[in-house]
C-alpha cells in the first residue's frame, strides 16, 4: 500500500472523528453540563447543519483561490477555535450558538477538503477507487468505535452533576482537539506531496524517456554512419 494512501486515509479518519464526537457528545453537553432546555438539542444542532450548508457554497471558490490544503488548515483552524471557546470563554444559552457556528463551519470544509484531496488521489485511476475508499472507511469505522468505547469507559460512575459536566466538557475539548492535532500533521505531510502522482505514472514517463533516450541514440548513430559513407564515396571518387 503506497504511502499516501495512509496519510490521507489518515486525515480523512481525524476529519470524520472531528464530526462524529462533536456530534455525538453536543446534545450531553447541552444538556448536562449547560442546563438548557430539552429543545436546545434541535436548535442548536440545525445552526450546526445550516451553517455546514453554507460553508459547502463556499468550498468551491475557497478551493479555487487558496487550495484544497490551505482550506483544509482553515477548517482546523475554526474547529480548534471551537475547542478554545468551550475550554476558556463563558458560554451559555446564547453564545453557544457561536460554537455551533464554529463547529458547523469547521466540519463540512474538513469533510469536503478531505474528500477532494481523496479525489485528488484517485484521480483517473478508478480501478482503485473502490480500495482506496475501503481503505478510509475501515479506519473511519475504527476510530470512532474505539474512541467512543474509550469515552463511555472513562465516563464517571457517579450521581455527582458537577463530575458530569465538567466530564462532557472534557469530552467536547479533548477528543475533537486531538483528531484536529492528527489532522494537522497529516495535512502538513501531504502538503510536501503532490497527491494524484501514481508511481505507475512515474515508471510510464521513466520508460517514454528511456525510449526517448534510445530513439536519439539511434538516430544519432545512423547519422554518424551516414557522414561515414558519404565521405567515403567522396574519397573514393576522388581516387
Amino acid at each position: 500500500m503506497s504511502h499516501i494512501v495512509l496519510q490521507v486515509s489518515v486525515l480523512y479518519m481525524s476529519c470524520r472523528l472531528f464530526v462524529n464526537m462533536t456530534q455525538c457528545y453536543l446534545p450531553m453537553y447541552l444538556l448536562d453540563t449547560l442546563e438548557l432546555e430539552k429543545e436546545s438539542i434541535g436548535y442548536i444542532p440545525l445552526v450546526v447543519y445550516l451553517t455546514g450548508f453554507g460553508a459547502s457554497l463556499v468550498m468551491k471558490p475557497m478551493s479555487r483561490i487558496v487550495g484544497k490544503k490551505i482550506a483544509c488548515l482553515v477548517g482546523i483552524a475554526l474547529g480548534g477555535g471551537a475547542c478554545c471557546w468551550i475550554q476558556f470563554l463563558p458560554v451559555d444559552g446564547k453564545l453557544v450558538y457561536g460554537i455551533a457556528v464554529l463547529l458547523g463551519a469547521s466540519g463540512t470544509i474538513l469533510m469536503v477538503a478531505s474528500l477532494a484531496i481523496t479525489g485528488d488521489l484517485i484521480s483517473g485511476s478508478t480501478e482503485t477507487g473502490a480500495f482506496v475508499f475501503g481503505v478510509m472507511s475501515f479506519a473511519d469505522k475504527l476510530s470512532n468505535g474505539a474512541a467512543v468505547m474509550v469515552v463511555q469507559l472513562l465516563h464517571p460512575a457517579t450521581t455527582d452533576h458537577t463530575q458530569h459536566s465538567n466530564f462532557f466538557i472534557k469530552v467536547m475539548v479533548y477528543v475533537p482537539a486531538g483528531a484536529l492535532t492528527i489532522a494537522l500533521l497529516a495535512i502538513l505531510v501531504i502538503g510536501r506531496q503532490t497527491v494524484g502522482t501514481r508511481h505507475r505514472d512515474r515508471e510510464k514517463s521513466s520508460t517514454n524517456r528511456s525510449y526517448k533516450e534510445f530513439v536519439n541514440e539511434n538516430d544519432q548513430d545512423r547519422q554518424a554512419m551516414y557522414s561515414d559513407s558519404c565521405e567515403s564515396l567522396v574519397d573514393a571518387g576522388s581516387r
